[in-house]
């Protein structure tokens, strides 16, 4: 199981497929009011139409990760092309933050392996708890339950800020932080 650093009583929180103007702000507040920090795997497609809001996020205490420009998946993608739609991505990510590190999430977690290999400036990071707020099958208060009972010292939790997800976030998002806040987690970046 992939979790974050070990030894606090901690989850890392992580936000993909933004930013979008009509969720990502409410994000932002919402994590502001329980001092939570995260990581925010970002598409190059909304960074080049949100650079403002992706400076906000960064303002604010958090980091930008990649999450590749059109939200491709490897294993349906030239490694070629996959490589460089990461490339075009950084380039944006490295004018608002350009002494964080470089961190990479693969859509969908699909990665190749050699593709892997040639990301050598990166940490790729996974998660070990999916909040499934873009399945519209899933009720959120369903979500809740589930994310209540597993959730553990050290996970990281994947949202997304986005709108298809938007509705049950809006009720996913300060329930659970309220929850485990409760309980005494504390909401840290990675790194």
């Amino acid at each position: 199981m992939l979790t974050g650093p070990a030894g606090e009583n901690a989850v890392y929180l992580t936000f993909d497929d933004g930013p979008w103007p009509d969720i990502t702000p409410w994000v932002l507040d919402t994590l502001d009011r329980y001092d939570a920090r995260a990581v925010f795997f970002v598409t190059g497609d909304q960074l080049s139409q949100y650079p403002g809001l992706a400076r906000e996020i960064v303002r604010r205490g958090h980091l930008l990760g990649n999450h590749t420009y059109r939200h491709l998946d490897a294993w349906k993608t030239p490694p070629a092309l996959y490589l460089d739609d990461i490339r075009r991505t950084q380039v944006l990510i490295d004018r608002i933050q350009p002494d964080a590190p470089r961190l990479f999430r693969p859509p969908y977690g699909h990665y190749r392996p050699a593709v892997a290999r040639r990301l050598t400036d990166y940490r790729i990071i996974l998660w070990s708890v999916l909040s499934l707020d873009y399945d519209r099958r899933i009720r959120p208060e369903k979500s809740l339950q589930k994310l209540k009972r597993l959730i553990r010292p050290g996970d990281i939790v994947v949202f997304h800020d986005s709108p298809k997800a938007q509705s049950s976030l809006r009720m996913l998002l300060p329930a659970l932080l309220d929850e485990l806040h409760g309980r005494g987690f504390a909401f840290k970046r990675m790194f």
